[in-house]
């Protein structure tokens, strides 16, 4: 009857002792009115404690308690490591003997619940009521002395003992209740005392996934949205002991432990995403780290400083309030990603076009004239982030008019001095803007619109596009973090307009084809009456002009002269309609009887390459010229005679006037000597009148 007793107390000792555990140690303190023995435990010997922890979806409520044998141990569950265990004697070995011997009087079985707090929330910690009567034995971390998973407590004075779980990864949703276990207990069977316990409890755990979707815009428009390959992240996770509060994440938790899994693709790919799973509980936030190829060679802008921050909560992934960078599917609001874009600027370079008055990439303007130009910029959305952001006009062949410029987005003007200066910079200007006024932040995702006005030179070059007005853009191209004192790189955008000119060649002969030197002329251009210098032809005398239609006279008051050759090129003319008029010639010639009529009529074409990457100064020249055909009357115009094309060869011949005689020659006796023979002739006619009258 005394064995079965023993027996008897030490299944029950071993239920009760795992009863506090989901497949794991009974409590103790459900000993409650059972008979005790003590008549097999061997005094001399010591115990051991070792807990092995494993982590599941979810807890199994009506699990098979343990035996704290090692057969217990579970053979589908990943072991966890990183689980912090912290042991109690709340029994001596004298206190367990007289506990285990039944004598009236003797110490009952202590309860949990007398020496421990639950968990406050967000904590999930078990702590001691009082640490003083409750004395610390010692802390283990499964894992920590290199046995997967486990904790081992050795060389165990027996008794009866308090385990607390105190600490777990951020994984753990919940933390095991604490509970007690006797060293030593009775084996399964009954018939024995086990010194070595092992136990096996289990955490609830839970992770995290995300996703981060790329994409490249350009003025921040997102409708246009393409994804960006090859763009680096890091991951950093809130963690007080790290240096400035954040530890990087390079890796899936592998039992706890940040940096001990699969390591993390944290690059996008072709379609621009990044996924990662597995994330421990606590607060995250992804920050970009390089562009990769695509982006540099695209000229998008890095932004090391944004951080695109969230929470991870079991399974679940949160965000912080107003965040923009948020992403929600249409047809499930709980499906939210990061969608993080990369922008980029733009400028486009146009001139108004002489006739129709549209903005184009290219037009034609007579020497002199106001020509009037149109930039449009497309602004990131991260304008303000930018430390520079400067337009660089450069013309040839062109004067830029300074004071015309005006800067505009949508309905308001900038304000010159205070948004942006200017500077003159050779015949062109320099435009800076500055991104800490108000009025440029405004601008972001919008367009910038700046006008202004240009004269065609007199050195202005015919017909290549040699005339084009070229414009850069300048801007940061990195968004540093405010604790970075790095100059940030930059990149520059080149677009240009544009100007054809033509010319006319006079070639000044005889009607023997000799060249004729020191011949003057006058060119006159057909014009609109609104036309600035446009006077009707009977403004000026003696030209022959149409006294009904309007003319503006090309040049001026000094008059085009033949040279040596009998040349004169005049260069700086659009197509139109022009009259030359010969005002002076030479000795033996006469002057041409009416204006001679010089229509220029060319069509141009250029051809460009466009180009989308930046070379590796961090230049793009959006359109690269590659050729220029002229036709006039549909042919092809060359550069026959060393002239370049567009250059209208008008031959003009001057006739020799009547060779009058020269005075005292042989001519004036010869005239003399008819002059009074006539005379004399009538003399005699009027005296035979007078005597047939006599008769």
């Amino acid at each position: 009857m005394k064995k079965l007793k023993k027996l008897l107390a030490g299944v029950l000792t071993l239920a009760m002792a795992m009863s506090m555990m989901t497949m794991t140690v009974s409590a103790a303190n459900d000993y409650t009115g059972q008979e005790k023995s003590l008549s097999t435990i061997d005094t001399s010997k010591s115990g051991s404690l070792t807990i092995y922890k494993y982590e599941v979806d979810e807890i199994d409520e009506n699990g098979t308690p343990g035996t704290g044998a090692a057969s217990d141990k579970p053979t589908d569950k990943e072991l966890l490591d990183g689980v912090e265990f912290t042991i109690y004697r709340v029994m001596t070995t004298q206190q367990m003997l007289d506990y285990y011997s039944g004598a009236e009087g003797q110490a009952s079985l202590p309860k949990v619940d007398d020496y421990v707090n639950a968990p406050v929330a967000p904590s999930k910690a078990w702590t001691v009521k009082n640490a003083s009567t409750t004395p610390e034995v010692a802390k283990k971390v499964t894992g920590a002395d290199g046995t997967k998973g486990a904790a081992v407590f050795s060389d165990l004075e027996l008794g009866i003992y308090l385990v607390i779980e105190t600490g777990v990864p951020d994984a753990v949703t919940t933390s095991v209740k604490p509970f007690l276990v006797s060293i030593p207990m009775t084996t399964v069977e009954g018939d024995n005392w086990l010194y070595d316990v092992e136990v096996f409890p289990k955490n609830e755990t839970a992770y995290g996934g995300l996703e981060l979707e790329k994409l490249a815009i350009t003025g921040g428009d997102k409708d246009d949205a393409e994804p960006l390959a090859g763009v680096t992240f890091k991951l950093f996770k809130k963690d007080a002991n790290a240096e400035g509060g954040w530890k990087e994440i390079t890796a899936a938790p592998a039992n706890g432990e940040d940096n001990a899994g699969t390591d993390y693709t944290l690059v996008t790919g072709t379609n621009g995403k990044i996924s990662i799973e597995g994330l421990t509980s606590g607060d995250y936030y992804f920050v970009e780290y390089s562009l990769g190829e695509t982006g540099e060679k695209n000229g998008y802008i890095l932004d090391q400083k944004t951080h695109y921050e969230f929470t991870v909560n079991g399974s679940t992934i949160t965000f912080p309030n107003g965040a923009d960078y948020v992403a929600t599917d249409s047809s499930d609001s709980s499906i939210q990603w990061i969608k993080a874009y990369n922008d980029k600027p733009d400028v486009d370079k146009e001139v108004k076009d002489r006739e129709s008055e549209e903005w184009v990439n290219e037009t034609d303007y007579n020497y002199g004239d106001t020509i009037p130009y149109q930039v449009t910029i497309k602004v990131p959305a991260n304008i303000a982030d930018l430390k520079e952001f400067k337009l660089t006009d450069t013309p040839v062949g062109l004067q830029d008019d300074i004071n015309s410029i005006k800067i505009k987005c949508d309905t308001t003007d900038l304000v010159i001095n205070n948004d942006y200066t200017v500077a003159a910079s050779g015949a062109g200007f320099v435009i800076t803007f500055d991104t800490n006024q108000n009025r440029v932040k405004a601008t972001a995702g919008k367009e910038i619109v700046i006008t202004y006005n240009a004269t065609l030179t007199a050195d202005a070059a015919v017909t290549t596009p040699e005339n084009p007005n070229t414009v850069k853009l300048e801007y940061s191209n990195e968004i540093l973090p405010d604790s970075d004192p790095k100059t940030p790189g930059k990149k520059e955008i080149h677009d240009g307009a544009v100007v054809y000119s033509f010319a006319i060649k006079i070639d000044k002969v005889n009607d023997e084809g000799d060249k004729l030197e020191g011949v003057q002329f006058d060119l006159y251009r057909e014009a609109s009456e609104s036309e600035t210098g446009a006077a009707l032809g009977s403004a000026f005398a003696g030209a022959g002009l149409d006294s009904n239609k309007y003319y503006v006279k090309v040049n001026g008051n000094t008059p085009l002269e033949t040279d040596a050759n009998g040349n004169i090129t005049q260069t700086g003319l659009a197509d139109g309609i022009y009259w030359l008029v010969e005002t002076k010639t030479v000795d033996g010639y006469n002057l041409l009887k009416a204006p001679v009529r010089i229509e220029l009529d060319y069509e141009y074409e250029t051809r460009w390459t466009e180009e989308t990457e930046y070379d590796s100064e961090g230049k793009l020249i959006k359109q690269v010229w590659s050729s220029v055909t002229i036709t006039k009357d549909g042919s092809e115009v060359t550069d026959a005679q060393d002239l370049r094309a567009g250059t209208l060869l008008e031959t003009v011949v001057n006739k020799h006037g009547f060779e009058l005689p020269t005075t005292g020659g042989m001519g004036t006796f010869l005239f003399t000597f008819v002059g009074v023979a006539m005379m004399a002739a009538a003399v005699i006619l009027f005296f035979t009148s007078k005597k047939k009258e006599a008769k």
